[in-house]
């Protein structure tokens, strides 16, 4: 930089600005100072703590309900224990057709019990790429009509998921 500026004739120096000499003094780029400093700062600081773990954790109070004050007479206050009641109706009946296929007269197949399944989804097994398909296959139009956006958003996952299941697999999958 020093040569550049001397071969600048000092009629020219002032035009140029980022050339002129009383622009740059040399002291400006002096960095050993703040390095030092620093350095001098990260040695009084102590070795760096690594590896946080169960050892490091501060040990807490843990007698007693919490939060925990160790200086308080008395712990806090809970709430009063109330058991559930054993017999409502929805735990009594809780896994009633659990054997109906056994027990019964054959005339009620297990799935038609799951009331809270959807009925296109009762008693079908398969992956979320097959639950989809089915999906489209038997809502499409009416979704594509009412719900274009969720139907975008099934068919984007399907394409994902065609991708996937049908080239991100080892060709030794399928020599089985």
């Amino acid at each position: 930089m020093l040569a550049i500026l001397k071969r600048i004739p000092g009629q020219i120096a002032p035009a140029y600005g980022a050339f002129n000499k009383q622009c740059y003094n040399i002291a400006q780029f002096h960095v050993d100072a703040p390095c030092s400093r620093y350095y001098a700062e990260k040695i009084a600081r102590g070795p760096l703590k690594r590896h946080y773990g169960r050892n490091q954790i501060e040990k807490l109070h843990n007698r007693g309900p919490l939060p925990h004050d160790p200086e308080a007479k008395s712990p806090l206050p809970m709430p009063e224990y109330r058991p559930k009641n054993a017999w409502c109706q929805k735990r009594a009946l809780f896994g009633q057709n659990d054997y109906i296929d056994i027990l019964g007269d054959g005339s009620l197949h297990p799935t038609d019990t799951l009331y809270d399944v959807p009925l296109w989804l009762r008693g079908f097994k398969g992956n979320e790429f097959q639950v989809l398909l089915r999906q489209k296959r038997l809502f499409g139009h009416s979704m594509q009509e009412w719900n274009p956006t969720r139907f975008d958003q099934i068919d984007k996952r399907i394409k994902l998921l065609y991708r996937r299941l049908n080239f991100h697999r080892s060709q030794d999958f399928f020599k089985k």
